[in-house]
């Protein structure tokens, strides 16, 4: 990967882990004032404004970031476009609130979707001017927009919530950091829209993105299954207790896989025509990816019930249970993320649309069948899922960018083999930790990153040693 590449990369990671870092910060401290119910409530707003984004944004922004070349004409084209969409489906939640109120038996549901609705019209404003800046590759720019933005929507929702406003503290949260992030891009692009509309210019783009559209709608149903089961199917609270736990998971996987993912699909997609490019920047980043992620899915494993007490108090020691099982997905994740992005790049939208519509199908049709259990199963349903597609789609695709199962394995091996000693030495070795709650954790901690780089450093030097010169030429680029 070129320096630029591992810059954007840099600035893209510290965008996503600022954003993730004061986000979570703002929920533990918020999680320690409201009720879990409250979060429950929050999280069935947010599968309606979830599905509002991708519908406003019509899979034309990736089409946008996709097309080597772009016009004038296309991108306020695409502006206008997304604007009416937002006003079309701000309005929908709007008509519908009271319906979607009585479903759930949930009062407060109907006026907080109203005024939680204004978001998608908000987020339509921004949506190209976000794109101009991944184009650009200019994460630098977006971290300073995520950062101010989440700074500032905190202090307000969090004061909010000292003052006893309960549950709008949180709507506070999610109006106000949408909204202070458009007018910063507004004021980092300068870009304004021309004062026409081409239909041809849209139309142009619709193919590949129709096909991300319905992908990504079909994603959204996967990723909000639970919101809708549990909150129908069980409560408020225990989705509550769900959603914190999967947060926390999202933190570190979702997190590295995202910023990676963010740089390298403009990247990859200019590296279309030369696959041995890609493959080698595709194997680069699996195997990073998993070198960092799997440790930290382990540890949280090892630890959930001390993390969740230390993070969030005793009132959600039941998301700890929950976490455990959200780990193997953790791991998963990176795997799928990194070859479905692979298609995306070289513009394979129709076996893009089948392995995500597959995934999402599958993933949907397990929680629905396993809902009937327990919340626990329907985690094991979802991990064993993403296994399956993870394999089905290296089987069928990686013949495209040339990286195939059996490669992909054999390269992820030695990290595999890592962990699993990683994994029994943390066993061992906690049993002679005997100290106070908080010291435990962070002596924990300390104990898992040392036995993780010896580990490394005997069994795959060589890796270490490249990992470090890479990052001291980001340092080096950076300066």
């Amino acid at each position: 990967m070129s320096k630029k590449t591992i810059t954007s990369f840099i600035w893209s990671f510290n965008s996503r882990i600022s954003t993730v870092f004061f986000e979570f910060l703002t929920q533990l401290i918020l999680a320690r004032i409201l009720l879990p119910s409250d979060f429950g409530i929050i999280a069935i707003v947010m599968v309606f404004i979830s599905f509002g984004r991708t519908i406003t944004n019509a899979g034309l922004s990736q089409a946008l970031i996709q097309k080597k070349d772009i016009t004038k004409d296309e991108i306020s084209s695409v502006f206008y476009f997304n604007l009416l969409l937002g006003i079309v489906f701000t309005t929908t939640i709007f008509l519908t609130s009271s319906f979607v109120s009585e479903y759930y038996s949930i009062p407060q549901l109907k006026n907080i979707l109203r005024v939680v609705s204004i978001i998608l019209v908000i987020n339509a404003l921004g949506i190209v001017h976000d794109v101009i800046l991944t184009r650009n590759l200019n994460f630098k720019a977006k971290f300073y927009v995520n950062l101010i933005s989440i700074l500032v929507a905190s202090s307000v929702s969090i004061s909010s919530a000292i003052y006893g406003v309960g549950l709008w503290a949180l709507v506070i949260h999610v109006i106000l950091i949408q909204t202070i992030r458009v007018l910063i891009l507004w004021k980092t692009t300068s870009w304004k829209p021309e004062k026409s509309f081409k239909w041809d210019a849209v139309k142009e783009l619709i193919p590949f993105g129709a096909n991300i559209l319905l992908s990504s709608i079909f994603t959204g149903f996967r990723i909000n299954i639970f919101a809708i089961i549990l909150g129908k199917a069980y409560s408020a609270e225990q989705l509550g207790y769900y959603n914190r736990s999967n947060q926390l998971q999202n933190m570190t996987s979702k997190t590295f896989t995202t910023s990676l993912q963010n740089v390298l699909f403009p990247v990859f997609s200019k590296l279309q025509d030369d696959i041995r490019l890609l493959k080698n920047g595709l194997k680069k980043s699996l195997t990073s990816l998993f070198f960092i992620i799997t440790p930290l899915m382990i540890f949280f494993y090892s630890n959930a019930e001390e993390i969740i007490l230390v993070l969030l108090t005793e009132k959600w020691i039941e998301s700890a249970t929950y976490l455990k099982l959200l780990c193997w997905i953790g791991v998963l994740y990176p795997i799928q993320m990194m070859n479905l992005n692979a298609l995306k790049a070289l513009n394979l939208s129709k076996q893009f649309l089948y392995m995500t519509l597959l995934w999402d199908i599958l993933s949907i049709f397990s929680a629905i069948v396993t809902s009937v259990f327990s919340i626990e199963i329907m985690i094991i349903g979802q991990i064993s899922i993403t296994l399956f597609c993870i394999i089905l789609n290296i089987l069928l695709n990686g013949k495209f960018y040339k990286y195939l199962l059996k490669d992909q394995f054999m390269d992820l091996l030695p990290f595999i083999i890592i962990n699993t000693i990683y994994f029994f030495a943390l066993k061992f070795s906690y049993n002679y930790i005997e100290v106070s709650l908080y010291l435990s954790i962070i002596l924990k901690g300390l104990l898992a990153v040392i036995i993780y780089l010896f580990i490394t450093f005997i069994l795959n030097k060589s890796f270490l040693i490249e990992l470090m010169k890479g990052l001291k030429a980001v340092v080096k680029t950076n300066k």
